[in-house]
């Protein structure tokens, strides 16, 4: 696969604000290329679903927690924390 999809599951993307949506999925895309690297999609196949654990990932004032689904090739995003409003976003 040559680039991630990011989903954003439940949550409301459009609370989050686009610059913020564009640095987190530009991040997403540079992880995957490393991933790519080390052909880990090859070598799963699509024989089945892989999904990772949760890991987070920062981009200036907020928190998301995500999974990466290696077969299908998508970020999911589980959670998005606004530190800077002290709030969790859905």
């Amino acid at each position: 696969m040559a680039r991630i999809g990011v989903q954003w599951n439940l949550l409301s993307a459009a609370r989050i604000p686009r610059g913020i949506r564009v640095s987190l999925e530009a991040r997403m895309a540079s992880l995957w290329r490393s991933l790519e690297h080390f052909r880990i999609a090859q070598v799963l196949g699509a024989k089945e679903v892989c999904r990772s654990e949760a890991f987070e990932m920062s981009v200036d004032h907020w928190t998301f927690t995500y999974e990466i689904d290696l077969s299908e090739g998508v970020a999911i995003i589980q959670r998005a924390i606004d530190h800077a409003r002290g709030c969790i976003v859905s």
